[in-house]
């Protein structure tokens, strides 16, 4: 008998008939064998949905602190958006973890009796076998991604990039339930991972006094936000469609641009405004990687 081989071996490999139905056995069992583990893993997954505690009452509100974010961040602890977002991303995990238990087996059971059924086709059409190999292992590759994804989870960057976009979309609603106003909000995960806790909360900011600035004075509908990566540095752009102002009139009275300027310096980064009459406004604030922040 042949020793073992996988089945993306058995879909390539030609060997003569006398052998072939002993390659089909072991190709079963190899497949009886996953799906135990398969199983196994279910069983954890399962064991871990029961083990999770169930919610209590909501807890007293303890007083904010002026910054949220900052004393987070210096504490070395998730903000609340990141610790609920992990949450979400749990549940959702149990919930695909069962999904995927329940089509795995499926497709296990439809894998062992496809090759079970087309087993005289190894004489008859050696061709056509080939080819039912190959879409079985395909399918098992397919099952294989699914889990994975599963157990892994979502990485830290993309629970930190979705917390940043969640708040930062609260910070918004109540801008565009006011104005009616179309927010195009992109996030770039690198640029991220790359800032602190204290220095997002910092560019946020400065995102939405740029989009209040935008709506409020510029008369804007359209307003979109930014944050993706530029030579070594995370950058802010928040660009608006709305009727602009002269450049002489950027340091004339008003409370907008110091403050987000002051925001920038706190995050490490560059400040940069660009406007012209009829053309909107454009707030860049570009943070080198490894820049101090607060």
């Amino acid at each position: 008998m042949h020793a073992f081989r996988p089945l993306a071996a058995l879909a390539a490999y030609n060997p003569p008939p006398e052998d072939r139905i002993d390659m089909l056995k072991e190709g079963l069992v190899a497949g009886a064998a996953i799906a135990v583990l398969i199983a196994a893993i279910a069983l954890i997954l399962a064991a871990v949905n029961r083990r999770k505690p169930a919610p209590g009452p909501p807890a007293e509100a303890a007083p904010s602190p002026v910054r949220p974010t900052e004393t987070h961040a210096e504490a070395g602890v998730d903000s609340e958006v990141e610790l609920e977002l992990k949450n979400r991303f749990l549940d959702r995990r149990i919930t695909r973890g069962k999904d995927i238990d329940d089509g795995i087996l499926e497709s296990f059971i439809a894998v062992a009796r496809t090759l079970e059924e087309n087993r005289v086709r190894i004489y008859t059409d050696p061709h056509g076998y080939e080819r039912e190999v190959r879409d079985c292992v395909a399918k098992l590759d397919a099952a294989v991604r699914d889990l994975r994804a599963c157990v892994v989870g979502p990485s830290s960057r993309v629970v930190r990039t979705a917390a940043f976009t969640e708040e930062l979309e609260r910070d918004l609603s109540g801008l565009r339930a006011e104005f009616g106003a179309q927010f195009d909000v992109k996030v770039d995960e690198e640029a991220v991972a790359r800032l602190s806790s204290a220095q997002l909360d910092r560019l946020k900011g400065v995102a939405a006094e740029a989009a209040s600035n935008a709506l409020r004075h510029g008369r804007s509908r359209i307003v979109s936000i930014a944050l993706k990566r530029a030579d070594r540095a995370s950058q802010l752009i928040v660009q608006d469609n709305g009727r602009g102002f002269a450049p002489d009139l950027l340091e004339k009275g008003g409370k907008g641009l110091p403050a987000m300027r002051a925001l920038a310096a706190e995050a490490g980064g560059r400040f940069e405004v660009a406007s012209r009459i009829g053309n909107g406004a454009r707030v860049v604030v570009s943070v080198p990687w490894g820049a101090p922040g607060p």
